[in-house]
């Protein structure tokens, strides 16, 4: 029997000094959000094929063409596969005049309480597939986004 697994959510700001107008995805420089998904909270780091539920952080980093200063609230709804709802974070941001990227985190953690399966929890079976990723600012829809988990 696989252990039950819970998710921790939870979004945060970056300070965006170190990133220049030249970088980021092309489609922020064309001026739409992107979300790349990351093991790091860096909006430099490598895309991996997919994320191991076996305790990897998954950090979807909001990249925005420019700066977004004021206070905004920033919201995942994260879906396994099947399009089932896992987990939804909504969380109040105050950017400053320099900040062009957030991020949200979704983390796996191991549960060995055998209880939690016996009372219908299906391990980790669900969680392997193609997530999906809603991201909304300020109460619209921004960006979707698809990512890989592999819990083999």
């Amino acid at each position: 029997m696989k252990p039950w697994m819970k998710i921790g959510v939870a979004a945060m700001a970056l300070a965006a000094v170190s990133i220049g107008p030249e970088a980021g995805p092309a489609e922020a420089r064309a001026g739409k959000p992107d979300v790349t998904f990351s093991t790091r909270a860096s909006p430099m780091a490598r895309e991996p094929r997919s994320f191991s539920c076996q305790g990897d952080r998954v950090y979807a980093i909001v990249l925005f063409p420019a700066p977004v200063p004021g206070r905004h609230l920033l919201k995942g709804e994260w879906y396994k596969p099947g399009g089932i709802p896992q987990e939804r974070t909504e969380v109040p941001l105050v950017m400053s005049r320099s900040q062009r990227s957030a991020y949200l985190w979704l983390k796996f953690e191991l549960d060995d309480n055998p209880m939690k399966t016996a009372l219908g929890r299906d391990g980790d079976a669900s969680f392997s597939g193609e997530w999906l990723l809603d991201v909304f600012w300020d109460g619209k829809k921004m960006v979707s986004r698809n990512f890989r988990v592999d819990c083999g």
